[in-house]
């Protein structure tokens, strides 16, 4: 059975290891479709922000697709540890199980079309 893609019902991506590569290939993906199929992403705001590009804040994934030409929507759910690039910190990996988990969560209740893990 095909469906089609509503844009009320973002992706959903997970921002990853937040030392990894992960907030630098959102960043860059944003860019690149900024006027094309928004998506949300889970994870900490002020290291996506960190990469240049404008972050908005959002409640609901329901909010992105209106925030998407505008800026890089985000459910902000902070690294609970000092990020630095290239640098994985064992104190952030439970956050990087929660923001999947609540990605999944989300798409299971219909609030997101398709889930994304970055690196």
């Amino acid at each position: 059975m095909a469906t089609t893609f509503d844009p009320k019902t973002p992706l959903i991506l997970t921002l990853g290891e937040p030392a990894g590569v992960g907030p630098e290939i959102i960043a860059r993906a944003w860019t690149a479709t900024a006027t094309e199929t928004p998506f949300v992403v889970i994870g900490d705001a002020r290291l996506l922000a960190s990469q240049g590009v404008p972050v908005i804040e959002i409640g609901a994934p329901s909010d992105a697709p209106a925030a998407f030409r505008c800026g890089l929507p985000v459910l902000h759910h902070p690294a609970p540890a000092p990020v630095q690039p290239g640098r994985p910190d064992p104190r952030n990996a439970p956050v990087v199980a929660d923001w999947i988990e609540q990605a999944v969560a989300l798409a299971l209740v219909g609030e997101a079309s398709a889930v994304v893990t970055a690196p």
